[in-house]
This record gives C-alpha cells, sequence and structure tokens, in this order.
C-alpha cells in the first residue's frame, strides 16, 4: 500500500526540480548584476536565461504546434533543436541596444489593465475548484456570459497579443541593462507570461474550434484527479503562470503607486503582494492535483 506521506514528498521534490530552471535563471542574472557583469557584452548569459523562464510554456506551445502538422514524434527532437541554436548565438556579434519606445511602453500598460481584471477573476475562477469542479463550472458560466461575449472576447484576445508584442521589445531592451533582483524578477515573469499566453492561446481555441471540446478546469487538469494522473508537465506550467501573472502586476504596482504613495509605501506594497501571490499559487496546487476542500 502507498504511504501517502511519501508520495507528497516524491511530489514537492518532483515540482521543485521542475521549476529549478526559472530560479536558477533569476539567481544567475542577480549575480552577474552583483559581480557588475556588462551584458551588452556577454549577451549569452540574459539568453540562456530567458529560455530557461520560459521553457515549460514553449514547450507546451511547440507541443501543440508539432501536433496540428502529424509530427508529435519530432517534438523532443525540435526541442534540442532550440536549446543547441540558443547554445550556437554565443559566436553573435553583440547585440545593439534598442531605444526606448515609449508608445510600446503606453501600449503595454494600456492592454495590461484590461488583462489584470480578466487574469483576477480567471485566476478566482479557478481557484473556486478547491470547493469541487461544479463550483468552478458555476463561477466560470456566470463570468462566461460577459467575457464569452464576442466583443469582450476579441478585446481580451487583442490585448494579449499586444502585451506579447509590447512586452518582447520591452525584454529585448530591459535584458541588456544591469538590474536588480525586483527588476529581474520582473523582466523573468514577463518573458514567461508572454510565451504563456501565446501557448494557452493555441491550447484553448485549438480545443474550442479543432475539437469541439468544453475547455473547463477538468478538460485543463485531465479531469477530477489532477493533472498528476495523466499530465504531470502541466503543473508547473499552469502554477507558474499563475505565479508569473501576479508577481508580474505586484511588481508593475510598485512603479505605477511610487509616484502616489511614495518608494518606501510602494515597495511595501509591493512586497504584501509578492506575498499574496505566493499564497494563492500554493492554494491553486491543490486543485490542481485534485485536492479537494469541499
Amino acid at each position: 500500500m502507498a504511504d501517502p506521506a511519501f508520495a507528497a514528498l516524491c511530489v514537492v521534490l518532483s515540482y521543485a526540480w521542475a521549476i529549478a530552471a526559472p530560479v536558477a535563471a533569476w539567481l544567475a542574472l542577480c549575480e552577474a548584476d552583483r559581480v557588475r557583469l556588462n551584458r551588452r557584452e556577454h549577451p549569452q548569459l540574459t539568453r540562456e536565461a530567458i529560455l530557461a523562464a520560459v521553457a515549460a510554456p514553449f514547450y507546451v506551445l511547440s507541443g501543440v504546434v508539432v501536433g496540428w502538422v502529424h509530427l508529435r514524434g519530432l517534438h523532443d527532437v525540435l526541442w534540442y533543436m532550440v536549446l543547441a541554436g540558443v547554445a550556437a548565438a554565443r559566436w553573435l556579434a553583440p547585440p545593439a541596444l534598442l531605444a526606448r519606445e515609449e508608445r510600446w511602453q503606453r501600449l503595454h500598460r494600456v492592454s495590461a489593465m484590461l488583462l489584470v481584471v480578466f487574469g483576477v477573476a480567471h485566476v478566482g475562477n479557478h481557484l473556486a475548484a478547491l470547493d469541487s469542479l461544479q463550483a468552478h463550472v458555476t463561477v466560470q458560466n456566470m463570468l462566461r456570459a460577459v467575457y464569452r461575449q464576442p466583443a469582450i472576447e476579441v478585446l481580451i484576445v487583442i490585448a494579449a497579443l499586444v502585451q506579447v508584442g509590447s512586452g518582447w521589445l520591452i525584454v529585448s531592451r530591459a535584458r541588456l541593462q544591469r538590474a536588480n533582483g525586483l527588476r529581474n524578477l520582473q523582466v523573468l515573469a514577463g518573458a514567461f507570461l508572454g510565451m504563456f499566453f501565446l501557448s494557452h492561446l493555441t491550447g484553448v481555441f485549438s480545443g474550442r474550434l479543432l475539437q469541439n471540446v468544453d475547455t473547463t478546469f477538468a478538460w485543463a487538469t485531465s479531469g477530477s484527479g489532477g493533472v498528476l494522473t495523466k499530465s504531470p508537465a502541466f503543473l508547473p506550467y499552469y502554477s507558474l503562470a499563475v505565479l508569473a501573472f501576479l508577481v508580474h502586476a505586484a511588481l508593475a504596482a510598485r512603479w505605477t503607486f511610487s509616484g502616489v504613495l511614495g518608494q518606501t509605501r510602494a515597495l511595501k506594497l509591493c512586497y504584501g503582494l509578492l506575498a499574496l501571490s505566493g499564497a494563492v499559487t500554493i492554494a491553486l496546487l491543490l486543485p490542481l492535483c485534485g485536492v479537494r476542500l469541499g
């Protein structure tokens, strides 16, 4: 008979290993800044850090794409080719520092407002699965009455794509500049989010339009048993997406409200939101693993 405590320990250790890459990426950037490494002269560090951060959503996205062309058996080959390509990039000439574009910053902020509203509602909807899958569906049906309106759904998709485009331009510039721990965290979380938006939108609309399935929490987590029963790789994929979204928003709040609250209070607000981000992510891990409190 299986020991539940040992099983839980194995899940925790496996999850820690699965999220080690983005954590190592953040630590590497912070250490590079501590020793004052010139990122323009050593751009390979940030290339590899960003790849480590976005690995989970990129792997899922590439799996969907190769599935479309019936080449799923070559998925791992594609992944190793990407790794080889990034490794070979070390011999490229140092990239030029992009000029700061205020219009892209404004577009990023405006589109973020809509996505924050939708994202908070969406994460709250998933937390309802802590009670039961039926509770999740009940809340989802209420929310869908609003966000499945054609005009609103189009706006959400456009906002997500604008976030991806403007965000990658911002990351392309920020990755070459020395920063601090919070700024590095914001850049890596933003990079993860950009890749996740592409991956998640692709998966959801493929499910709805090509497979004709209802893309509920049960669909995303392989049923009532959770992702561990069939697709354990989706545990870091979904949980890190929630964490990246909340962390990115929390760090953006620091810069947004510093002029109103002052630097000290804005930083305290940021730390409070970061703590809340961690708590929400841990809570969401339970229904993802098939645990219900209701």
